[in-house]
């Protein structure tokens, strides 16, 4: 528990600092380290597999640990808004920066729900007006050489 008590102060104190929990998506060795931990205990935590004695830790030690749903999309939301501010770019999935790679990775996935149709309109909202370009290219239309349905005629001068 020791070097779990250590991760838990340093978790704490970077809440202190920055007023948010590390990200897993940093490009910060320190912070993803941070972030990841957090991720796995809120993972455990909602599967039900957490013993309740760490989970009463956390909740002491780090109060407002457990995210919502809701909180959690917006904070990927805002390190795919700060990447691509800061870059000028969308992360690519290829790069060899890890966390580019995550947040790739969830702007591929929420492009996976709006297309099926299944992304709630506000997320919609926010991340057109935050992230530009996240969905990526517009799709090309076919080129049709069908004849069309009408023609123009012209009027005579």
């Amino acid at each position: 528990m020791l070097d779990e008590k250590k991760t838990i102060e340093l978790v704490a104190a970077f809440f202190a600092e920055h007023g948010r929990w590390p990200s897993a998506a940093s490009s910060s060795s320190y912070e993803r380290g941070a972030g990841i931990w957090l991720n796995e205990q809120r993972v455990a935590d909602s599967n039900g597999t957490m013993d309740p004695f760490r989970k009463s830790f956390l909740d002491h030690h780090l109060p407002g640990w457990q995210s919502s749903p809701d909180d959690i999309w917006q904070e990927r939301a805002r390190e795919a808004s700060d990447f691509v501010l800061c870059h000028g770019r969308l992360p690519d999935m290829g790069a060899d920066a890890k966390g580019e790679r995550l947040i790739a990775i969830w702007l591929s996935n929420q492009r996976a729900l709006q297309q099926s149709g299944n992304m709630p309109f506000a997320r919609l909202g926010w991340l057109n007006a935050h992230c530009p370009g996240w969905l990526g290219p517009a799709p090309k239309r076919p080129i049709s050489f069908a004849r069309p349905l009408f023609a123009l005629k012209r009027h005579p001068s």
